[in-house]
């Protein structure tokens, strides 16, 4: 998936404004690889959103979620 900078930016600096974060919360594995497989911008915002707002999961099924979110984005997600 592509986006422009400020497009990025504009999405980055969102999620930064947001009363609402994450924290400890995080979809389960199966709803994030759905949410990878049938890929549209909402669902890249949202991931964007569990990536930057998630805080460290004592559970493992946490900690894998949020390494594939991150993975998924640092691999598909690039930014003109």
């Amino acid at each position: 998936m592509r986006m422009s900078q400020e497009e990025f930016d504009q999405i980055c600096n969102d999620i930064s404004q947001m009363e609402y974060r994450c924290g400890t919360w995080y979809p389960n594995m199966e709803r994030t690889k759905k949410m990878i497989n049938r890929l549209t911008p909402d669902r890249v915002n949202f991931l964007l959103w569990v990536s930057d707002t998630s805080e460290d999961s004592y559970e493992k099924e946490g900690r894998e979620v949020i390494r594939l979110i991150r993975h998924f984005l640092y691999k598909n997600l690039k930014i003109e």
